[in-house]
């Protein structure tokens, strides 16, 4: 019975984070505390945002695929 909850726990922390990635990201100004390398070269800073916004979010939905994934092996222990 604990198995299973925890299963669902894990699938349910790591969905949320995964679906409101955006909205973690928006709230905790994640996007801006993202380092990119020196050597990359962008056109215009609206450029050099939109890049960085979407390396939170790549960050942010692997932190969620972190607690997904023990949460789908532990479904197909626990049934």
């Amino acid at each position: 019975m604990g198995l299973r909850i925890a299963a669902f726990v894990l699938l349910v922390i790591g969905a949320f984070v995964v679906y409101g990635a955006r909205i973690i990201i928006k709230v905790t100004d994640f996007d801006k505390k993202v380092k990119i390398p020196e050597n990359y070269t962008f056109s215009s800073d609206e450029e050099r945002e939109k890049f960085r916004e979407q390396k939170a979010l790549a960050l942010v939905k692997v932190y969620g695929l972190i607690f997904v994934v023990p949460g789908i092996v532990l479904i197909f222990i626990a049934f």
